[in-house]
């Protein structure tokens, strides 16, 4: 059977991505070449960005719409009045619906259906509401509620008899509310029992629409009372069945030609099969579908309002004369005209943001609400003036301006009064923006969802489309790792509280370096400047006090073992491993999550700083190979480096398919469809090693010289792809270009932003030349000024001097290489100089200057004389923890309901996993392994 709408299915195939409305992008803010002309305008991106409105259409959805339009006024139209004087619905009308495909929006291909998406079936509701209301809500219903209860919950057996029936010839019905349950649905009193052959449903049923022509009908029932809303039960009951009987089809204000009935049950019997989905979930299906029927019933009443608006205005502007002029003249009609015109406007927006955001698996409840509230508004005011401005006209039952007028009112009643809107509205103010009470977390009657694929989506939409938190917050948050350092060295300098490492010890211990930060994170996330006095404030009383007396400094070796880049390193990985868990749950503060594109957050910077530590620390390997007599040539090294790559690859390649395979939420926008983090560490070596034989050859091998040629390669690395990003089409095509369907558009953020964390590896690479190896000229001064004592006493005296006065050295070159970095950062970012923003989606110069001014800052807080155990622990097998802290998100992930945790279940949760990956490290420790990769 050819239909309108299925002509459209190959179009609808090659339109698939400009369905997608484009996101919106802050491009002109951020964009801003490193040059003296002035900043680009808004008309530069115009080619690249193309911007589209909400309401915008594809060609594919344009086209169903004008099919749609055709079809309601050419073939309803003439039956309206009609229709609604006799309040029935005429029989070709709703063959005419099947057979344009009007009842099968979104039902499959393979059962028969058109196959579009949700906007599609939005459009098509809303364009029959603009010439008949009865007509709209007799499709919606059977459309986003009960074909869509079908398609997600139904067996396949189910689906099989019923979707291609509903395709094309069966209408259904959704039968929830009963006479003392209507606002407040779950107070149904319908009762199901079970059988032996399935179950025997009892009760009765109101203002249940379609019910005069459906074949199929989706009944509620509690199955369970005891257990209140939660014995909730869908079941599919169909027409015939014995004890199955309409008593009552009810007289109506408006939307006469739809049917709305009460309906009995007595004794019905249904067989086990008929069972829709799980018994005791019926009451999240209802919750679910009503969510996504507010967005129907939106359109139906912007349709409305469109339908009276043109009827009314096409009568002022053309034929209705007072004063021998035409009424629609009047500036005072005009002013009325547009101010209506301004809200229909604004009410589809919302009705189709709704829309666009439900397609797009968002969280779209408050959007649904704002759109079925607003349009139901409007529409009963346009429609009211409607009859004002046709004067008489517009009150006689001739035209249609009347009955639209009576049909407007059912919009702020059914599928939630506005009063429920306006609560739901309400909740999610008072989630968003309650900071300092304690706030419950249950799964409300509207809100609860907990199909895998919906489920998946909240997951998505919690950690996407974040703007970040300011720098001064992150500092202080980071702060509270150094703050506990303090009191650790104070209590272990004191007291040597820490000499003889017992239980009380390691728990001390876990409680300053790891569980301070993950307080840090959650719990005083507030509050930070608190919990940083809280540990400063005894450690500052101790130090104060004599110190009980440090054992003897080993001898230095050539590779100098740094306490405070043990510390360092520890707790930037402590953070990192908190942190990919922590994300999954409400008690981590959004503001810390990683921006979608323009900003700074905390876990913006830890992934940077993993980078910069992990090139910090790669600069051992420069001193290990000095002077090596290996004649092996570029091309060898590289081959070599590559071969290290491998095991991050294996690892990338093993969390793609891991991911992939068990549908767990990702956000795309990250790294791509199919890039990691891995594959990012993974591509570093083979490329730093080329950046080794530039430096090599460029400088005589000193560590002065060595880091600040590395600093120079990192610096002109990114201001090289800077210039790239804000010069050329790139920016765009990172951010806003078709995804697919070649690999590199799949992935371009993690391609592109690879040469960022190219430069913040090789920053932290030229740190580590001067870190990790005593100073040269201090090494010089040490040897040229040691004499021979015969006293023990005064050889430990000038080694300690010598130890100070090169510790001192080191310092001050950090402080200065961090304040330069900051500076560079400042003049990147400051409005009166380069004005650019941060983008870790990019990896963008300000970012890279970001991370490498902060980590350098972090070293020289760090820079204290003693070593945390639970510290080395960390740093010693941090890549090891890395992949292990991963597993373990992931096993709580596909475990918990981490969407829904209460504080107390969060931080229990956190704790534990804290515990146990420290519980890894120090195990690792004890039996002498060390693993690399």
């Amino acid at each position: 059977m050819a239909t309108l709408a299925r002509s459209l299915r190959p179009l609808g195939r090659a339109c698939a991505f400009a369905a997608r409305t484009p996101p919106r992008h802050g491009l002109a803010v951020a964009s801003r070449s490193i040059s003296a002309t002035a900043r680009r305008s808004n008309a530069d991106y115009a080619e690249a960005l193309q911007p589209t409105p909400i309401s915008h259409l594809t060609e594919e959805e344009s086209m169903l719409s004008e099919a749609v339009s055709k079809f309601a006024n050419e073939q309803i139209g003439p039956k309206v009045r009609e229709m609604d004087e006799q309040e029935k619905m005429d029989p070709a009308v709703i063959e005419g619906c099947f057979e344009q495909g009007f009842m099968a929006f979104e039902i499959p291909e393979q059962y028969g259906g058109s196959g579009l998406n949700f906007t599609s079936a939005i459009i098509g509701i809303e364009e029959l509401a603009r010439v008949d209301p009865s007509v709209s809500v007799m499709v919606d219903v059977h459309s986003t509620l009960v074909t869509t209860a079908i398609l997600k919950w139904a067996s396949e057996e189910n689906k099989k008899k019923w979707l291609p029936r509903l395709a094309t010839s069966s209408i259904g019905s959704f039968c929830l509310s009963e006479p003392a349950s209507g606002s407040d649905a779950f107070a149904l009193k319908t009762r199901a029992t079970k059988t032996e052959h399935g179950y025997r449903i009892n009760g009765s049923k109101m203002w249940i629409t379609n019910a005069a022509e459906a074949e199929l009908f989706i009944v509620f029932a509690n199955l369970n009372p005891d257990k209140g809303y939660k014995g909730i039960t869908a079941f599919l009951v169909e027409k015939g069945t014995p004890g199955f009987s309409i008593a009552k089809k009810e007289k109506k204000l408006g939307i006469r030609a739809s049917s709305t009935c009460v309906l009995n049950f007595d004794d019905v019997e249904i067989p086990h099969a008929n069972l829709l989905g799980k018994e005791g979930e019926g009451y999240k299906y209802a919750i679910g579908l009503l969510n996504e029927g507010r967005i129907g019933i939106g359109a139906q009443m912007t349709g409305l309002a469109l339908g009276a608006f043109e009827n009314a205005a096409k009568y002022v502007l053309n034929d209705r004369k007072q004063f021998g002029q035409l009424v629609g003249t009047f500036q005072g009609m005009q002013h009325q005209m547009a101010q209506a015109w301004t809200e229909i406007t604004a009410a589809r927006a919302l009705v189709y943001n709704a829309a666009r955001k439900k397609e797009a698996g968002q969280d779209f409840v408050t959007d649904a609400a704002m759109a079925k509230l607003y349009a139901s508004q409007v529409a009963g005011r346009v429609s009211s003036l409607a009859v004002e401005w046709m004067g008489g006209m517009g009150f006689v039952r001739e035209g249609i301006a009347e009955k639209m007028y009576r049909d407007s009112k059912i919009g702020v009643i059914y599928e939630g009064t506005s009063n429920i809107q306006l609560t739901t509205i309400a909740k999610a103010l008072q989630k968003q923006y309650t900071v300092h009470e304690k706030k419950v977390r249950e799964i409300s009657h509207e809100m609860a969802n907990t199909n895998p694929a919906d489920y998946k989506a909240r997951k998505e939409a919690f950690v996407s489309n974040l703007s970040g938190s300011s720098i001064t917050e992150i500092n202080l948050v980071t702060l509270v790792a150094a703050a506990a350092i303090f009191l650790w060295t104070a209590l272990q300098r004191r007291y040597g509280f820490f000499k003889s490492y017992g239980p009380l010890a390691l728990a001390t211990d876990f409680l300053l370096n790891v569980a301070a930060i993950l307080f840090a994170l959650t719990a005083y996330s507030s509050s930070p400047l608190f919990l940083n006095l809280a540990l400063i404030t005894p450690a500052g009383a101790s130090s104060s006090s004599s110190s009980s007396g440090n054992a003897n400094p080993p001898k230095s070796p050539r590779l100098v073992v740094r306490p405070f880049l043990t510390h360092y390193r520890g707790a930037m990985l402590i953070v990192t491993v908190i942190a990919i868990l922590a994300v999954d749950f409400p008690i981590f503060p959004r503001r810390f999550a990683k921006v979608e594109t323009w900003g700074t957050s905390l876990m913006d910077l830890g992934v940077g700083s993993f980078v910069y530590s992990a090139g910090l620390v790669s600069s051992r390997a420069l001193f290990k190979t000095a002077g090596s007599s290996s004649s092996s040539g570029l091309a060898g090294r590289v081959l070599q480096a590559s071969r290290h790559s491998i095991p991050l690859l294996v690892l990338g390649i093993i969390r793609l398919i891991s991911v992939k395979g068990l549908d767990y939420a990702e956000h795309v926008s990250e790294y791509g469809v199919h890039w990691n983090f891995f594959f990012t560490l993974g591509l570093l070596p083979p490329f730093v090693e080329l950046a080794d034989a530039v430096v090599n050859g460029l400088i005589t091998i000193r560590a002065r010289s060595r880091a600040w040629s590395y600093a120079l390669l990192a610096l002109a690395i990114s201001l090289m792809y800077e210039i790239v990003l804000d010069n050329t089409s790139l920016l765009a095509y990172i951010l806003i270009s078709p995804r697919g369907p070649d690999l590199l558009s799949k992935n371009r953020e993690g391609v592109f932003s690879f040469i960022g964390y190219l430069a913040i590896f090789l920053s932290g690479r030229g740190t580590g030349s001067v870190v990790v190896q005593l100073l040269e000229d201090d090494d010089n001064n040490r040897h040229s000024s040691a004499k021979p004592s015969s006293s023990s006493v005064a050889q430990q005296h000038q080694n300690d001097d010598e130890t100070a006065h090169e510790r001192q050295r080191l310092l001050t070159r950090l402080a200065t290489d961090a304040a330069l970095s900051a500076a560079l950062f400042w003049l990147t970012t400051s409005i009166h100089a380069f004005n650019l923003t941060v983008s870790r989606r990019l990896a963008n110069l300000p970012y890279v200057l970001w991370v490498v001014a902060f980590n350098q800052i972090q070293i020289c807080l760090f820079a204290l004389n003693a070593s945390s155990k639970v510290m080395q622990v960390f740093n010693k097998n941090g890549l090891v923890i890395f992949l292990v802290a991963n597993l373990l998100t992931g096993l709580v992930n596909l475990t918990f309901n981490t969407l829904d945790a209460s504080p107390i279940q969060a931080m229990a949760i956190l704790t534990a996993y804290a515990a146990a990956l420290s519980g890894f490290a120090l195990a690792l420790d004890y039996f002498g392994i060390r693993i690399k990769i």
